[in-house]
């Protein structure tokens, strides 16, 4: 949750953790990726298509139009691209006794070998208070295989269907495990929770509850939602002062307020519609949206 932010270094991020995933097999690195990939790798991207370089991702920088970012075609626009490129090799991977399901990013994947073909198919759905994983694995080789599942660090009680029966499974270290046996399908659907939850300035939700401090002065808090961190819209708030109040907005049950209808001011695009109402103490009503969503804002100056 920096005050500005450059595409090359989120992808020397993302790539460090995705090669000491492939080392160490622990998913405390996929954490890493997820984070960095679904907010700081997407939030990046400019609408030209190319990649930004210094964007302030932290709230009391953006009324300073010089930190608003700009495309860089000789270096981040070409590390962007790289990087996005990286993600999608890692998502589902194989190994010796089945494949791992490592990111939560739509794809299909086919393994082929000399035993027959193990084909794995992953959708993404985000609702209003849910992040959906559905999983279909075809297995067509005659050899029973192992299907792993991460589960991210920030979704605690995930619900856990498979072949559309509800399991109780264990989660070990990190993974779901799944058997598949030779010649035949399974169908795996995950309904992860999502909470709005405060983060400390200078942290994420990996760093939340430990001494471990990223160096500045900023005190901005952040709020994140399920993987998301959430921002407001700079086009229609650019903000100079310091301390910013947000004030939230709940239903009955104590939910944060969650539409998913795209604003009439916002351009029709973004990586996913989710809008959460909030209140600032002094600029009034505002939409939070995951940071990806930004870079399809037009940006203006105050």
């Amino acid at each position: 949750y920096e005050r500005i932010d450059e595409t090359c270094s989120t992808v020397d991020w993302i790539y460090l953790a995705l090669k000491l995933f492939s080392i160490t097999g622990e998913s405390q690195y996929l954490d890493a990726v997820e984070l960095s990939a679904m907010n700081g790798l997407l939030f990046e991207q400019n609408n030209l298509g190319g990649f930004d370089t210094y964007r302030s991702i932290n709230r009391h920088e953006w009324g300073d139009s010089n930190n608003w970012g700009g495309e860089q075609t000789e270096c981040c626009t070409m590390a962007g691209g790289w990087g996005l490129a990286q993600v999608a090799l890692y998502t589902i991977t194989s190994n010796d006794n089945g494949l791992s399901v490592n990111l939560p990013f739509q794809t299909q994947v086919t393994f082929p070998s000399d035993e027959g073909n193990l084909i794995a198919h992953q959708n993404i759905t985000v609702d209003k208070y849910e992040f959906i994983q559905e999983i279909n694995v075809e297995n067509k080789t005659n050899k029973n295989q192992n299907v792993r599942v991460r589960i991210p660090s920030w979704s605690k009680s995930p619900g856990i269907q498979i072949n559309d029966v509800l399991k109780k499974a264990s989660v070990i270290d990190g993974f779901l495990e799944i058997p598949c046996q030779e010649n035949s399908k399974i169908k795996i659907k995950i309904v992860h929770s999502m909470e709005l939850r405060k983060i400390p300035a200078r942290k994420n939700y990996l760093s939340k509850s430990t001494d471990v401090e990223v160096a500045g002065d900023a005190n901005d808090k952040g709020l994140q939602y399920g993987p998301y961190v959430m921002m407001y819209s700079r086009e229609l708030f650019p903000v100079s002062e310091k301390e910013i109040g947000i004030r939230l907005n709940t239903n009955e049950n104590g939910q944060p307020v969650v539409s998913q209808n795209i604003p009439t001011e916002w351009r029709k695009k973004g990586a996913v519609p989710l809008f959460i109402e909030a209140s600032l103490n002094s600029h009034g009503k505002v939409l939070l949206t995951p940071c990806s969503n930004l870079p399809f804002i037009r940006f203006t100056k105050p």
